[in-house]
């Protein structure tokens, strides 16, 4: 793993966000994270 500056973290992580898949995922997982939270607090027995 190669130490990297802010900046050249930053310019890869958005040149990686301007795919439309990896929004999509994204996407996919801000709508389903919650739902699973909220599935495991009914579900779960604590």
């Amino acid at each position: 793993m190669n130490p990297q500056t802010f900046d050249e973290y930053w310019l890869g992580y958005l040149a990686g966000h301007s795919k439309p898949s990896t929004r999509f995922i994204h996407y996919i997982g801000l709508f389903f994270a919650p739902l699973a939270g909220i599935a495991a607090s009914f579900l779960v027995v604590w």
